[in-house]
């Protein structure tokens, strides 16, 4: 056999392997675009391109963004059960491209990999919606809070203040003395959370779109809570929810607006529209169970 016939009973062979275990050879072009209006391509940037973790492929590899901003990746498998996700970090802030699959079908797939200017201004934070939940658990009053935030901007919110060497305050929201069970539920990452005075500290920046925080706490109970809304952003609408095995007297700034059914479980609902960190709404709780007479004292839940 000649050369040039090993050589093609060998790529012949790579052909049938290929084929026999459903994955071919493809390549990726990931094009880096800076969503910001007017921003120019961005050269000379590291992607990596990873291994999703719902794929069977293995391995990382990197590449660099040519003049138009695209990174190429080529020999890569491709299959029903081969995933790949995206990375590349811009002014210190990550992007990823979410999972990425290459079908046996097309040779070349192209994806975009959006980047964001960054601003330190508070002006992209705003707060559509904001809701409340009270509930009594014996000896306790449970908080539950739920954000939505939105940054409307072109450009990714990277906080106002430095709480740590190299990390940046983005979202803060206040806690009340003597807080306890802190869980985070949404949104919030153990990793990106500091405590500090009564505050809990998001540092993770907020990219343009929207972003939901839930989180929830309890509270020692007595005999009456006076409760302000923890706003921390102007906000659009909030929704106050309070159990009906909890009494409420002396409402300021929220509107009664009548029984609220949340999936099989009712509440009472209290709402404010525009409200702002520095809004005067208040309400106090009494009638929390597991409290003995002789303990009662007044306790302020204001924020």
């Amino acid at each position: 056999m000649t050369i040039q016939g090993a050589r093609t009973a060998v790529a012949g062979f790579l052909v049938l392997v290929f084929t026999a275990s459903g994955l071919s050879a493809a390549e990726l072009m990931v094009r880096v675009v800076d969503r910001t209006a007017g921003a120019p391509p961005l050269p000379v940037l590291e992607v990596m391109l990873q291994p999703s973790p719902e794929g069977k492929s293995k391995g990382s590899r990197t590449a660099k963004t040519n003049a138009r901003g695209v990174a190429l990746f080529s020999k890569l498998k491709a299959g029903a059960d081969i995933q790949y996700s995206a990375e590349v970090t811009y002014k210190g802030v990550k992007y990823d491209s979410g999972s990425i699959r290459l079908t046996e079908k097309k040779k070349t797939t192209t994806v975009e990999l959006p980047v964001y200017e960054t601003t330190t201004s508070p002006d992209a934070l705003t707060v559509p919606a904001q809701h409340t939940l009270l509930r009594p658990r014996r000896g306790f009053l449970e908080v539950r809070e739920i954000y939505l935030f939105q940054n409307r901007t072109d450009r990714t919110y990277v906080g106002t203040r430095e709480v740590q060497p190299g990390l940046r305050s983005v979202l803060e929201f206040p806690l009340p003395k003597g807080f306890t069970k802190l869980q985070l539920n949404e949104g919030l990452m153990s990793c990106c959370v500091i405590k500090q005075n009564n505050r809990l500290i998001d540092t993770m920046e907020l990219k343009p779109g929207r972003r939901v925080v839930r989180f929830q706490y309890l509270i020692p109970s007595s005999s009456r809570l006076s409760f302000r809304p923890a706003v921390v952003a102007n906000t659009d609408q909030y929704n106050l929810l309070v159990s009906p095995a909890l009494k409420v007297t002396n409402v300021s700034g929220l509107r009664d607006a009548g029984e609220f059914k949340a999936g099989a479980e009712a509440f009472h609902r209290y709402d404010a529209r525009g409200l702002t960190p520095d809004n005067s709404a208040s309400i106090e709780i009494f009638g929390i169970p597991g409290v003995r007479p002789s303990l009662l004292r007044p306790f302020s839940l204001v924020f």
